[in-house]
């Protein structure tokens, strides 16, 4: 394991600390877990009511269709996966909220509308699903009272660029993927510009992820220019 740590004291800033860590390469690679939605929806019968004569002849000559038709749309709808982007809250008082989830879908809006308005924000993934998270660009942006943010368990393989658009005042911030529960070789990619906008950030923990390398100035947009 290899540790940073960098303080630093600027003409306008508070002292910032940063901590990174990183599991060696040998660390023993989890089980890999699978999981699936079990059960399918019991087939309901075909109930149809009738007004007319006429009306019970045409039902009687698609009744067979339209037990069918529900039967396959009863099974495909039983093997759709659950939302993975949709937060189950956990509130502490006014300020500080935690949303639980599955996983990360990059393609899917992540629904953060339960923490409109609040300063303390916890992504916390389930430990039960060892699949990739993907964090779109800009995902927090409407969350722009922001002042601490964690990223918990989520298995992120990249930080991307402008991760955090629009957190003009995020101060904290933590992302620990869990990568070495996952394997040895799923390790977290940062990039240059994965901090812009945290110009006020003074405090970043980047650990558990199996990092290997920080990208040429990955800390100079809060602040601290080391390429």
């Amino acid at each position: 394991m290899w540790r940073h740590s960098h303080a630093h004291q600027g003409a306008d800033r508070p002292e910032t600390s940063y901590a990174l860590s990183s599991e060696g390469a040998s660390a023993s690679a989890a089980s890999m877990m699978a999981t699936s939605i079990a059960g399918a929806a019991a087939t309901a019968g075909a109930g149809i009511s009738t007004a007319s004569n006429k009306d019970a002849v045409s039902a009687g000559a698609s009744s067979s269709t339209a037990s069918s038709s529900s039967t396959t749309g009863d099974s495909a709808a039983a093997s759709l996966p659950v939302p993975t982007n949709q937060c189950s809250w956990q509130y502490n008082g006014t300020t500080s909220v935690r949303c639980n989830l599955r996983t990360i879908e990059r393609h899917i809006a992540l629904d953060l509308q339960g923490a409109d308005g609040t300063s303390q924000l916890e992504i916390k993934c389930s430990a039960l699903y060892l699949f990739e998270s993907q964090l779109p660009q800009a995902a927090f942006a409407r969350l722009q009272t922001l002042d601490v943010l964690r990223i918990d368990g989520c298995k992120l393989l990249q930080l991307p660029n402008n991760a955090f658009e629009g957190l003009n005042v995020l101060r904290s911030l933590t992302v620990n993927t869990r990568n070495p529960d996952w394997g040895p070789g799923k390790t977290l990619e940062l990039y240059p510009d994965s901090l812009n906008s945290l110009k006020q950030l003074t405090e970043l923990q980047l650990g558990d992820n199996n990092l290997r390398a920080l990208p040429a100035g990955f800390l100079c947009p809060v602040g601290i220019c080391k390429c």
